[in-house]
């Protein structure tokens, strides 16, 4: 965890020294989370809960990024990012909200003229949120999950102004809250599904 740390540090490092840009965004994100209650003691009897969803969200996001050679086609960045919207659980409407921090390695492989081809990857984490009153099999569907996930995906700059990005999230590992019923210590995780987004960043300076 320390050397995570580490190296977390010195990027963070890297992406804010030299002449970076700043941006802010927005995106329209796709995913396919889970809801799930999972009992750690036994007891009388407690039946496990496990629901399929889908979510749909709007985020808002806003960072820095800098390049480390000369011709610009290798860099980093660190963006913090906040999302709202809603998700269908088990046929259960519910409100989905997210807040997260990422870093990103970028990679432009292609420059030609006023457009720029790229890749990035990294890694992020933060808070997801399902809120709800309804209840399934006596549990609330609502939820407070913190997770790290694994980013990929691709890009497209276009005058040195707009940039168009679309990506797919993996879960690494969501980490679940406890809660009680009658008696019984279980834990509650959700979002723990995959994601895809598309988005739009705007260099502002």
């Amino acid at each position: 965890m320390k050397k995570l740390a580490l190296a977390l540090a010195v990027l963070c490092c890297s992406v804010w020294g030299g002449d970076p840009k700043y941006f802010i965004g927005a995106s329209l994100d796709f995913g396919f989370p889970t809801f799930e209650v999972k009992t750690m003691e036994s007891g009388n009897t407690s039946t496990p809960v496990s629901l399929e969803g889908k979510s749909y969200m709007v985020s808002f996001s806003g960072g820095v990024e800098q390049f480390w050679d000369g011709g610009e086609f290798v860099g980093g960045r660190a963006l913090g990012e906040f999302g709202l919207g809603g998700a269908d659980m088990g046929g259960e409407a519910t409100g989905a909200f997210s807040l997260f921090g990422a870093l990103d390695l970028l990679v432009d492989f292609y420059k030609g003229g006023d457009m720029n081809l790229g890749i990035f990857g990294g890694f992020e984490y933060g808070m997801r949120f399902l809120v709800s009153d309804k209840y399934t099999q006596g549990y609330q569907l609502k939820s407070e999950t913190y997770g790290a996930y694994w980013r990929v995906g691709g890009s497209v700059v276009v005058g040195d102004i707009h940039r168009f990005e679309i990506m797919y999230r993996s879960p690494i590992s969501p980490l679940a809250i406890p809660t009680q019923k009658e008696g019984f210590s279980s834990v509650h995780q959700v979002f723990a599904g995959p994601q895809i987004s598309v988005g739009y960043k705007v260099y502002i300076w």
